[in-house]
């Protein structure tokens, strides 16, 4: 079941929070993933991945990622794209010279 809109003078809110990943559709707006939303302002978007790894989409403009990101978009500016988040680079490093 798609999430309602909440919707206040400032924007339009739809916010997807499920305990295991999931993919929702509602109107011009998909999620999948656990947690995000989309914000839409009078004049550009905010698409949230808010526990990666998710992708959203607010038309055909989609934002992919593994760990959690907000991009903001300019209405305008929105066009049938696809906005990738690389994973971070882990680097470990072992310390073999401590003294024991």
């Amino acid at each position: 079941m798609a999430p309602p809109a909440s919707t206040t003078p400032e924007s339009t809110d739809y916010v997807f929070l499920s305990g295991a990943p999931r993919q929702h559709q509602v109107e011009d707006i998909s999620f999948s993933g656990v947690a995000g939303s989309v914000r839409v302002f009078r004049d550009e978007v905010h698409l949230i991945i808010a526990e990666g790894p998710g992708e959203v989409t607010y038309k055909q403009t989609t934002l992919r990622s593994p760990i959690p990101v907000v991009k903001v978009i300019p209405l305008n500016a929105l066009k049938k794209e696809t906005i990738e988040i690389p994973a971070p680079e882990v680097h470990i490093a072992i310390d073999s010279c401590r003294p024991a």
